[in-house]
């Protein structure tokens, strides 16, 4: 079995450029999600039946606790043998109340797929995704105008730099 590393797992790979979205004044979970996994079905990433499913699925997570970690940052994300590769997608908001612990609001989402049998690496990607919590920089630029791009090209710089 190949040992996957956070080092190895190249945020771009996961996240793409056409997969960033800038979702505005959307103001809580499922619109989110229904936004991002819509936008992963039009890249061809998944079906839009599976989009559909994967709603429900990660909205029914969020009521077991939000995955809003704080810091304007959430983290959904599911294993599914449906998932045929680690894929993400990520929104910027103008601020959501997602139930953080710190009550502020969500403005960066990172959703990740991935599918069943990757789970190392699926925890590995979470790793790498909760360390960007302590970038001040990432911090800064979600709260700026043209947040999509700069968050886009800060993930290019993050994987250049190792």
């Amino acid at each position: 079995m190949e040992t996957v590393q956070s080092s190895d797992i190249r945020l771009t790979d996961v996240f793409p450029p056409s997969c960033f979205f800038e979702l505005g004044d959307l103001a809580e979970p499922r619109a989110v999600f229904t936004a991002l996994l819509a936008g992963l079905a039009r890249q061809g990433h998944i079906s839009t039946s599976d989009a559909r499913d994967f709603v429900e699925i990660l909205c029914a997570r969020e009521q077991l606790g939000p995955s809003a970690i704080g810091k304007g940052f959430a983290f959904p994300h599911l294993r599914s043998h449906r998932v045929p590769r680690l894929m993400g997608a990520v929104g910027v908001l103008k601020g959501c109340d997602w139930g953080a612990l710190d009550g502020q609001p969500t403005r960066c989402v990172f959703l990740m797929l991935s599918p069943i049998s990757r789970r190392r690496e699926h925890g590995r990607l979470l790793e790498k995704l909760f360390s960007l919590m302590r970038d001040c920089t990432l911090a800064l630029v979600i709260e700026r105008p043209g947040g999509v791009r700069m968050i886009e090209k800060h993930l290019r710089d993050l994987d250049a730099n190792g």
